[in-house]
């Protein structure tokens, strides 16, 4: 079971921008994990992790 929860510092509506089957330059990408938290659910008395993922774009130009 998964749940994406999207947050965007960028100011204004985030628009798709893309064609689908574009390749993307991964190489160009940053990924990281800055944390790990847990959710706990007290209806079902779990713990569930929660990873946050922080993705930059480098192949990205301003404006």
């Amino acid at each position: 079971e998964a749940v994406m929860v999207f947050e965007d510092d960028s100011p204004g509506p985030v628009e798709v921008v893309g064609t689908p089957g574009t390749l993307r330059n991964l190489a160009a990408w940053t990924i990281s994990i800055p944390y790990v938290d847990f959710f706990e659910d007290e209806v079902k008395k779990e713990r569930t992790p929660v990873f946050c993922i922080d993705v930059e774009r480098h192949d990205r130009k301003n404006g």
